[in-house]
């Protein structure tokens, strides 16, 4: 996908944080999600909030997509939450990238000290206590919240 020029700065931004990140072994759903979500919410933190259509999907839909991710969260199989291309039916493609931003979004709120709390996402050893921090429950008041 081609995207326009204005859209580099958060590219790049998002890439930035990935080659911040030490996490030891990514293997689950929840992981790799968390991993990108990060990266979109450090980019929400110095740019804004993401306008685009997984962003705007995301939001509408927030609690059905928790619920469903929630039941695959442990597995190894992204094909419905990411690196969907062209595959995602009836709903726009990798909602893994929003749910990790939201999973993000709600630590940040729970632990409130903004240094700490990114230093913390860039180095998180246990994604599963990392969510069960976060507090995050599928609920749409965390990004109004925060952004």
């Amino acid at each position: 996908m081609i995207r326009a020029p204005t859209a580099l700065p958060r590219i790049v931004l998002h890439e930035l944080v990935h080659a911040n990140q030490h996490y030891g072994k990514v293997d689950s759903l929840l992981a790799e999600c968390v991993k990108e979500g990060i990266c979109d919410f450090v980019v929400t933190l110095l740019l804004g909030p993401h306008d685009s259509t997984h962003y705007t999907y995301g939001r509408q839909n927030e609690t059905a997509l928790w619920e469903r991710f929630a039941k695959e969260m442990d597995t190894q199989n992204y094909s419905n939450w990411l690196c969907e291309g062209t595959n995602a039916k009836d709903r726009p493609a990798d909602l893994g990238y929003f749910i990790g931003h939201q999973i993000c979004a709600a630590y940040f709120a729970a632990r409130g000290d903004v240094p700490a709390a990114v230093g913390e996402m860039l180095h998180v050893t246990d994604f599963r206590a990392f969510l069960s921090e976060s507090q995050y429950e599928g609920s749409a008041a965390v990004y109004t919240a925060i952004i």
